[in-house]
């Protein structure tokens, strides 16, 4: 049986990889600006990338206390 940290670690690797795909999505369609869906898809990637290296408490951390860990 999976512990709640693992269920919660597939749970927000699903969602950022579902934000992604819509992000995606986004991007693709004609009806919307182009701008706004990549500035959309940029931020999925790039806290997709943060989420993988373990890095997002940390950043949030740094941002909010302004000195590092």
């Amino acid at each position: 049986m999976m512990s709640f940290a693992e269920t919660s670690q597939y749970a927000g690797q699903l969602l950022l990889l579902l934000n992604l795909i819509w992000g995606f999505i986004l991007y693709r369609d004609p009806n919307v600006d182009r701008d706004r869906a990549f500035i959309v898809l940029f931020l999925s990637v790039i806290t997709f990338i943060l989420y993988q290296f373990g890095l997002v408490i940390p950043l949030i951390r740094f941002l909010s206390n302004g000195k590092p860990i």
